[in-house]
């Protein structure tokens, strides 16, 4: 049984923007998602985090899922270790672009 919902304070949301900015390589750790097509060590790029502090990520496997905060579990990955294109994207600098 998955935990139930619970909202976080702006201070942890704003903090969960800062730590997974747009563009930030990320690695699933768990996903309680029985459904969810990606699996744990799957890495992607970070798109947006809503305002229920949920990360939105351009997965590997072209999965959009995001990552719920409280339930599920990602880890930054080092930009400069894995720069290859995620997605369709690519990344310079820490930044998306669509590709060309």
């Amino acid at each position: 049984m998955s935990k139930a919902a619970v909202f976080p304070s702006e201070a942890t949301v704003k903090a969960r923007r800062a730590r997974y900015p747009r563009g930030q390589r990320v690695e699933l750790v768990k996903m309680e998602d029985p459904y969810a097509m990606i699996i744990a060590g799957e890495q992607g790029l970070v798109d947006h985090v809503d305002d229920t502090g949920t990360v939105f990520v351009n997965w590997e496997s072209e999965s959009t899922l995001g990552a719920v905060h409280g339930v599920d579990e990602i880890r930054k990955v080092s930009m400069y270790k894995h720069n290859r294109p995620v997605n369709g994207m690519d990344y310079k600098q820490g930044r998306i672009k669509p590709r060309t």
